[in-house]
């Protein structure tokens, strides 16, 4: 008989948003993504010519009163090869539940972005990231008294993607990666024992997939936020690479781990070297998160912050990169924590 998964707070994963791994992966694996997800976006664009991400622009769309939260949304100009520039709104939310809201603030995104660049054309895309098999806004639509408005954007939703598990484990697309482990993270949601395995699972696919040594590192990275850990999750999972680190000699290659090893001079036989090097580790992928996260949303890091964050914990720099999501500004971030980085 199965046992039911332990909920307590000690070993169920942490309630994180994993839409800014999200943001960080879709900007960096932008064409694997469109390739993946919407081909008739990717089959039309120009990739000899480097997508620009104008997400301060996208930002000044967007009222500072709007109580919505958006993390994941990216505005993107890209080339097409029939000679004509287009600028693709990307909107991603982890959305757990039905929004009646979500299909008209699409609409309000495509109508100012249109405004405020009369001479593109504008292609709205939803990437439903929730867990609802019913949930799947693709329109707004207004009428009264005879005015009618009806507006359609493009959705790809991660629930379709369940049934097609094979296909994503053998694709030699990085952004595949991503997608399965946004698929794991709800199949695992509240089950420890199953998430460390999930993460394993991923870490093992990545090693032996062939890609080259910076996607690899860069992957793993995002792993580590798409399928967060709770405390005790990382001390199991520490535990599982002991276990392996003998017979997966690329396991240095997990990128907090390959660091720690190489300063201390550790040895990957040594099971109190690799425990240090995970516990080290995971505070250098909370500070390398923070300020990838900050350049994301603000578009820059201040140099200054880089040094005094060595000396943080992890739980510090982790509640650091959860004010770092919801701050307005990068002033209203460096305020609150004006005393802690001194």
């Amino acid at each position: 008989m199965s046992k039911k998964p332990d909920t307590s707070d000690e070993t169920t994963p942490p309630k994180v948003r994993f839409d800014e791994a999200l943001k960080i992966a879709i900007q960096r694996y932008f064409q694997p993504m469109t390739q993946l997800l919407v081909p008739h976006l990717h089959q039309a664009i120009d990739w000899n010519i480097p997508p620009q991400f104008l997400d301060k622009e996208l930002q000044q769309l967007t009222p500072h009163s709007n109580s919505h939260k958006r993390y994941a949304d990216h505005l993107v100009q890209v080339q097409l090869l029939s000679g004509e520039q287009q600028l693709l709104l990307i909107h991603i939310e982890a959305q757990a539940q039905r929004d009646e809201t979500f299909a008209r603030r699409m609409w309000q995104y495509f109508y100012r972005i249109q405004d405020r660049f009369p001479q593109h054309k504008v292609v709205s895309l939803a990437l439903l990231t929730d867990n609802s098999p019913t949930w799947r806004p693709s329109e707004y639509k207004y009428e009264f008294l005879g005015t009618r408005q009806k507006f359609e954007f493009l959705v790809v939703k991660l629930k379709d993607f369940e049934s097609r598990r094979s296909e994503l484990e053998q694709s030699r697309n990085p952004f595949a990666v991503v997608w399965l482990a946004c698929l794991e993270h709800w199949r695992t949601r509240g089950a420890m024992r199953l998430r460390v395995d999930a993460v394993m699972a991923l870490y093992r696919q990545l090693l032996k997939s062939g890609y080259n040594k910076e996607d690899i590192r860069s992957l793993m990275g995002l792993l580590n936020y798409l399928l967060s850990l709770s405390s005790a999750g990382e001390r199991l999972l520490a535990r599982e690479l002991e276990e392996v680190a003998s017979e997966m000699p690329e396991i240095e290659l997990i990128p907090w781990f390959e660091r720690r090893a190489k300063e201390e001079g550790l040895t990957l036989g040594r099971k109190e070297g690799l425990q240090r090097g995970l516990e080290q580790g995971l505070r250098e992928q909370a500070r390398d998160s923070l300020l990838e996260v900050l350049r994301a949303k603000f578009g820059r890091a201040p140099r200054s912050l880089t040094s005094k964050l060595k000396g943080l914990d992890v739980e510090t720099l982790r509640q650091m990169l959860r004010d770092a999501a919801v701050a307005n500004s990068l002033d209203e971030f460096m305020t609150k924590y004006h005393e802690t980085i001194l």
